[in-house]
């Protein structure tokens, strides 16, 4: 708890969660397409399934080059589009089609806990443990906020839920790419302390300490 990352990691990871919170009100969304029911019911599985193909190609490229930060981030930023859609109209297939873009802000969300476990596990398995416990405790604040965000009489554009959404969105942003920036120079540090310990050349390769 004495690690400033471990709260900047909460912060972030509470502001996704509240971003995200439009998937409680999903069936609600979709509603406001004007169908029944059971098509409105039908409607709301598309987008997820659409977003569980990103979320495998996102982490499979996450792990393949090594980078979260950009992983996290960028899933998001599709998600800003599409809630700026959604705010911007209510006609059936651009709103539609937004709903699929805000899905995919889960794919970038996934990776959070592989990046998070990677940061707090320098010391050792008991701290990754318990800073993966304090973040995922703490961002269930975002879901309580996040129930307040939605009411019906916000509808049918949601335009202050999207505006809610956007800007928690933009928090998180701003925060991963901060640590991001943080973590590039502490393996900067830390690769130079290294090749001082063991009498290494200053052009010498070492591995970076944290993903970034």
């Amino acid at each position: 708890m004495m690690d400033p990352k471990t709260w900047v990691m909460s912060l972030v990871l509470g502001a996704q969660v509240l971003g995200l919170g439009f998937a409680s009100f999903f069936p609600t969304l979709v509603a406001t397409l004007g169908y029944s029911s059971v098509v409105t019911l039908l409607l709301c599985a598309p987008p997820w399934m659409f977003a569980c193909i990103v979320a495998i190609i996102v982490g499979w490229s996450a792990d393949k080059f090594q980078n979260r930060c950009l992983h996290i981030t960028g899933p998001i930023l599709v998600d800003v589009i599409g809630a700026i859609i959604a705010m911007s109209t209510l006609s059936t297939a651009p709103r539609y089609v937004s709903l699929f873009m805000m899905a995919t802000a889960v794919a970038g969300f996934t990776i959070n806990f592989s990046w998070f476990a990677n940061i707090a596990g320098e010391t050792s398995p008991a701290k990754r443990a318990a800073v993966l416990a304090i973040t995922n405790g703490f961002s269930q604040l975002g879901n309580i906020a996040a129930g307040c965000c939605w009411p019906s009489t916000w509808g049918l554009s949601y335009r202050r839920s999207f505006g809610i959404s956007l800007a928690a969105f933009a928090f998180a942003i701003i925060l991963a790419w901060f640590l991001s920036f943080y973590l590039r120079r502490q393996n900067t540090k830390l690769a130079q302390q290294y090749r001082e310990q063991h009498g290494l050349s200053e052009d010498a390769e070492v591995p970076p300490r944290y993903f970034v």
